[in-house]
């Protein structure tokens, strides 16, 4: 089957009520930075239910690898888990039911949407061209897990592409900047 961008539109809004669900699901259950344990969890159940193997990185990330049918380049996909330490007062059918903790910077849309990217990238298997690494970084807030995927070597690759959410854009668009865009956690004396 070959794809194109209105393919993959077409699934992504034929799965949009599973996405929904996925981001609602991890918004009502945030964990902290390094506590990520049911999130974890979560993640690698459903990257199991596509087909793919997932494996632990340190207690609480996730790393996933699909192997396209043919030989290419390597990319990384990846997104942070972690919730913050922040007591959740907006009234909505899925607010945190962790006291304390809330998904407040997005995280909880970013690991729904690497969720879908992988699942409609299985779907396509055969035709890519390389690999599609799946990083799913626990601990992102305290500037923790990057750290423990590089240092297994799991962040090889020719191109890494990370997403994050951002308010100032309209819903359906995206947004590619050369370089850094957002801020970073960073310790100095």
């Amino acid at each position: 089957m070959s794809y194109s961008i209105e393919t993959i539109k077409q699934e992504v809004l034929e799965d949009r009520d599973y996405l929904v669900s996925l981001r609602r699901y991890l918004h009502t259950h945030p964990e902290l930075p390094r506590e990520e344990y049911e999130t974890a969890k979560f993640i690698e159940e459903e990257l199991n239910k596509i087909g793919l193997n997932p494996r632990r990185v340190g207690e609480t990330g996730v790393y996933a690898l699909l192997e396209g049918s043919k030989p290419g380049k390597a990319l990384i996909l990846r997104a942070d888990i972690d919730a913050l330490p922040i007591t959740e007062t907006h009234e909505c059918s899925y607010k945190s039911v962790n006291p304390g903790k809330m998904h407040a910077c997005g995280h909880d849309a970013h690991t729904a949407c690497l969720l879908e990217a992988a699942r409609i990238l299985v779907k396509h298997k055969e035709d890519i061209k390389g690999s599609i690494a799946f990083c799913f970084q626990q601990a992102e807030e305290i500037g923790y897990g990057a750290n423990i995927f590089v240092g297994e070597g799991l962040v090889k690759g020719d191109r890494c592409f990370g997403i994050h959410l951002a308010s100032n854009i309209l819903a359906g668009k995206v947004s590619a900047t050369a370089g850094p865009n957002n801020a970073s956690v960073d310790y100095f004396k």
